[in-house]
């Protein structure tokens, strides 16, 4: 079962379009890794390992831009809004092999707090939370999730769509990159789904994008 199930997911500065508290009704599908994207076709085991070695660790927060309604490579440093300046990245076995980042405390110390209790098994908040799968090169780790969105009562599915996160090391720098499109659409057959969601934004203009770029300090 994936970590972030048991985790109460808590948005940090953005809005319901993306990210919700369970309770909403916003649904977002999770794709296990296929052998063509690179997931399965290695030991589960291993392939965690190396996103661990590859990405693991803890960060110093260095920018966090956004751009809303446009997924312009440039936007506006919100980092000084952020309700903590490091963040964590971890691997686990979910669906597969899984990597996932979480903004964890203000030092190192609270930090290793945060860690410490997601692994006993605590309810902790995972702000900002960003994962990936799907391994892209010997850097890179990326993911494409659909979004249903949610029946409006007036035969609409309000903010369905899809977006994408990409891991990217480079030295001690790592690059969490996240881009979102929403759309409306028709009902059909009285539901929304996370692939008529997915169909409906392909093609639309991207309407969110942030990066979070943070520098290595610990392992943990």
């Amino acid at each position: 079962m994936l970590r972030g199930i048991r985790r109460l997911l808590v948005a940090a500065f953005l809005p319901c379009a993306i990210a919700c508290d369970p309770g909403s009704g916003y649904k977002t599908s999770y794709r296990a890794p296929t052998p063509a994207d690179g997931g399965n076709s290695q030991d589960v085991g291993a392939l965690v390992e190396w996103m661990k070695t590859t990405f693991g660790g803890i960060y110093r927060v260095h920018s966090y831009l956004v751009a809303d309604g446009s997924c312009s490579a440039s936007g506006t440093d919100e980092s000084a809004q952020l309700m903590a300046q490091y963040f964590w990245v971890n691997a686990f076995e979910g669906l597969g092999a899984t990597t996932e980042a979480c903004l964890c405390g203000n030092t190192q110390e609270e930090c290793r707090t945060f860690i410490a209790q997601e692994r006993a098994g605590a309810l902790v908040a995972c702000l900002l939370q960003r994962t990936a799968t799907d391994k892209v090169n010997d850097h890179a780790i990326t993911h494409h999730w659909q979004q249903a969105g949610t029946p409006d009562g007036n035969n609409t599915c309000v903010q369905g769509g899809s977006e994408d996160v990409t891991f990217d090391r480079n030295a001690d720098q790592i690059q969490v990159d996240h881009e979102q499109t929403l759309v409306d659409y028709p009902v059909t057959d009285g539901n929304c789904t996370d692939a008529r969601g997915d169909a409906a934004a392909h093609g639309v203009a991207c309407t969110h994008r942030d990066v979070l770029v943070g520098t290595w300090v610990a392992s943990e």
